[in-house]
Parts: C-alpha cells; sequence; structure tokens
C-alpha cells in the first residue's frame, strides 16, 4: 500500500521491475496516453525502460514534484512506482463531478523519481519493456 488511507495497492505492470523508476516523458497522441519511464532503483542495471499505453483513458494528472504527502514513504524499501485503486479520494472526487463516469474505472498512481501522474481509466495499459 502507499496512500494514507490506504486504497492503493501496488500493480506490476511487467514481470521484471526495478523498485523505483523516472518518467521521461508523457503524452497524447493518437494511439492514447503514453508514459515512458526508465529504471532508476535498486535494480536499474538489470532492468528495462517501460512504456504504459492507455488507449482509453477518462483524465490525466501530472505533478512535476518528487514530494507529494500522499505518495511518501518513510523506508526505501517501501519504495515503488506502480499502483493502482479502485476507491481513491481522488478517483472519488472525480466521480462527485464528472456525470458520465465510467463503470469501473481505476485510479493508476505513477509514483516516478522526478514526475508523479495520475491517470484515470477503465482498462490497465498496455505495457512493454523496451
Amino acid at each position: 500500500m502507499i496512500s494514507k488511507d490506504k486504497t492503493h495497492a501496488r500493480w506490476y505492470p511487467t514481470d521484471t521491475l526495478d523498485t523505483m523508476y523516472d518518467v521521461d516523458d508523457v503524452r497524447v497522441g493518437s494511439d492514447g496516453l503514453t508514459i515512458e519511464m526508465a529504471p532508476d532503483g535498486e535494480n536499474r542495471d538489470g532492468c528495462k525502460r517501460i512504456r504504459l499505453v492507455w488507449d482509453g483513458f477518462v483524465s490525466y494528472q501530472v505533478s512535476a514534484e518528487t514530494y507529494r504527502d500522499d505518495c511518501w514513504v518513510e523506508s526505501k524499501n517501501d519504495a515503488w512506482s506502480f499502483f493502482v485503486s479502485g476507491d481513491s479520494q481522488y478517483l472519488q472526487n472525480f466521480k462527485e463531478s464528472c456525470a458520465l463516469f465510467p463503470d469501473g474505472a481505476r485510479h493508476f498512481l505513477i509514483v516516478g523519481t522526478n514526475i508523479i501522474a495520475d491517470v484515470i481509466a477503465a482498462d490497465y495499459p498496455t505495457a512493454t519493456e523496451y
């Protein structure tokens, strides 16, 4: 878990993951929302870069910061970059203000060493290593 309200669970988009990642690029294009990341944790030499692509998404927000209160961990052993929630406060707030909110939408929380991204989408992204 990561959030203080314990709503986020660790998510494993690929089989081989580092503990933390730098977010290199966030863009919206014809293929959807793309987030590209480079390993920057304990296993950086043994892990590949990751590309996450949501072909459909409801919303995304990028915070160019290295600290956000709801993402802070006390121990480096708890550091992780990929989380998902079906009941976060961020998701609940969005549901309340959006009349056309899709059923089953989730809050994907990407915690990079340099950027934090919040994505609301009904489906998991396509994740590839390269």
